[in-house]
């Protein structure tokens, strides 16, 4: 075979296996696909589009209806319909329509029955992974044909890793819905563009599918459509290449970029106007809930350092055995310290940018000004509630800008190994580089992944994973298994309990406990600080004398 067949079946077995992962992942490998009837307000939506209404068809409580104010927090909680916006008398839906309109109504449509939020969100995430492996793969063949084929895999692999799948994956959320979809129309946008840069001959037809795809972006995430300004690029460089303003070319150019985007903006703005009587009214202020969103400001800088700070460099719980990262609340996890691959940003970009073609650079650009575009429109975002959070940093965001940053460090790497291809050296100190940051990337997202799910489901990789930890804590004289404690119990603790023994890390201990039942005998428990635990039946003992008790803990081996 030759090596671009090589190559892509590389790319393929990455989508495909990603794939794999997604489903098993969300669930939908092991329970189902299609949900049992209108379970989520997505599906209330898609069916009220098929008949022909913008409005929820779930009525509003007639009490709420005839408060005098019905956003009054205190007054509407016995009757409201959280996390809905309420507008008129009626129900709506604030998240972008675009997901009910491109799969839930096809689908509703063809089946007759709605399709599981959390499979629909798992299709969009894999096929923003697709569409991110394709790009990856353009630039390799076009701009960086001597990158090494194992550099490619570790990339990709790192790719599939780096994107935030694993905050919105394991949960039925319609909230996660519209991200996961932004993710999937962008990453194929951006595709399209860099598919326009290299072919010239196609070059309107790759900007017009770039176009719309950032339309439904926008109809998924609203806030891409600061970074649809990336759609320029297209036109400016056949301005560039000796065009002057008038050209048909140019005009061509331009009315591909910016005309499937406009048209699908203008029917969002009538979406609005249809449902709130204002075009730029989503929904967010008449969303009913713990406090009151009308004052809410749609963007400002009250929350900024604060969502940096959390963003970038928020720490998380750390073990030494896997799961070795567990986030701690519901906001983001910082992406500096916990995606290796974006180091490689600031190892690798600038000299990349020195050895490659303008073309290669101009891709690359258009990556990061989407992810710098995205992430200063979520800095800029105020806290919901400043009296419950200072910052507005929700982990589920990072997908809005984690994926084009990862990407700009992936192209970057394989155009610096394409310019190191006659210094072999340099070429292999960089693939270790990769190797090593697209390593621990993966590692830690299966930590974040993992670590809400029952350690049985996880026992074979952290097996595996925890054998460097096991083999340096034995080097160093520490012993595990069971453990061996001569005791007496005192005589006079009838009716009290007392820890034995305590092991594991803080927050997650486990528990050996005794307690004193009478003059003749005790019961033993174990209590997790997760989980709680069971007591065993009354033990007769001899307070007088000495006792030998094994102690069999899953935390001492």
């Amino acid at each position: 075979m030759s090596s671009e067949t090589n190559r892509r079946i590389a790319a393929v077995a990455v989508v495909a296996l990603t794939a794999v992962f997604y489903g098993w992942n969300s669930g939908i490998g092991s329970s189902r696909w299609r949900a049992t009837g209108a379970e989520d307000p997505y599906h209330q939506l898609t069916d009220a589009f098929l008949a022909g209404r913008v409005a929820l068809a779930q009525a509003p409580d007639p009490r709420l209806v005839a408060l005098a104010d019905p956003y009054d927090t205190v007054a509407n909680a016995p009757y409201r319909q959280d996390n809905l916006s309420y507008f008129g008398g009626q129900y709506y839906l604030y998240l972008g329509p675009a997901p009910a309109l491109i799969i839930l109504a096809p689908i509703r449509l063809l089946t007759g029955q709605h399709l599981a939020i959390s499979a629909a969100t798992a299709v969009f995430c894999f096929a923003g992974l697709a569409a991110s492996v394709a790009l990856l793969y353009a630039f390799w063949s076009r701009f960086a044909p001597a990158a090494s084929l194992v550099l490619f895999l570790a990339l990709a692999a790192g790719l599939a890793f780096a994107n935030g799948h694993a905050f919105i994956l394991r949960s039925e959320s319609s909230n996660h819905l519209p991200i996961a979809a932004a993710y999937a129309f962008s990453m194929a946008a951006l595709w399209c563009l860099a598919c326009g840069l290299r072919e010239e001959r196609r070059f309107l037809g790759w900007t017009l599918a770039a176009s719309l795809c950032f339309a439904l972006a926008v109809a998924s995430r609203p806030n891409f459509v600061f970074a649809s300004v990336v759609l320029l690029v297209v036109p400016l460089q056949v301005r560039a290449g000796g065009n002057d303003g008038r050209s048909s070319r140019f005009l061509g150019a331009l009315a591909a970029a910016v005309g499937p985007l406009a048209v699908g903006v203008a029917a969002l703005l009538v979406y609005n106007w249809v449902r709130f009587e204002h075009s730029l009214e989503f929904g967010q202020h008449f969303m009913l809930g713990a406090w009151d969103q009308r004052e809410l400001a749609n963007l400002g800088w009250s929350s900024l350092v604060a969502n940096a700070r959390q963003y970038l460099l928020a720490t998380a719980e750390y073990s030494r055995f896997f799961p070795f990262v567990s986030p701690t609340t519901w906001t983001a996890t910082g992406v500096l310290l916990h995606v290796p691959i974006l180091w490689l940003l600031g190892a690798v970009v600038p000299a990349a940018l020195r050895v490659r073609s303008q073309e290669a650079r101009r891709v690359a650009g258009s990556v990061l000004l989407v992810a710098a575009v995205n992430f200063a429109v979520l800095l800029s975002l105020p806290s919901g509630n400043p009296a419950a959070s200072a910052t507005s940093a929700n982990a589920r965001y990072v997908m809005d800008f984690l994926p084009a940053s990862s990407m700009v460090a992936c192209l970057a790497c394989l155009s610096l190994q394409h310019g190191f291809a006659h210094r072999p050296r340099a070429r292999r100190s960089l693939l270790i580089l990769s190797l090593l940051c697209t390593g621990a990337t993966v590692v830690i997202a299966l930590s974040i992944d993992f670590g809400r799910l029952p350690a049985a489901s996880y026992r074979r990789l952290a097996e595996v994973l925890n054998v460097p930890t096991y083999a340096y804590e034995r080097l160093r004289g520490v012993e595990y298994g069971p453990l061996r404690l001569r005791v007496t119990f005192p005589r006079d603790r009838s009716g009290q309990t007392e820890p034995i023994l305590a092991v594991g890390p803080a927050g997650k201990a486990s528990v050996l406990h005794v307690t004193y039942l009478d003059a003749h005998s005790v019961r033993f428990g174990v209590f997790n600080t997760l989980l709680g635990g069971p007591e065993g039946k009354p033990v007769e003992i001899d307070y007088t004398k000495e006792h030998t008790l094994e102690i069999s803990l899953g935390a001492l081996y």
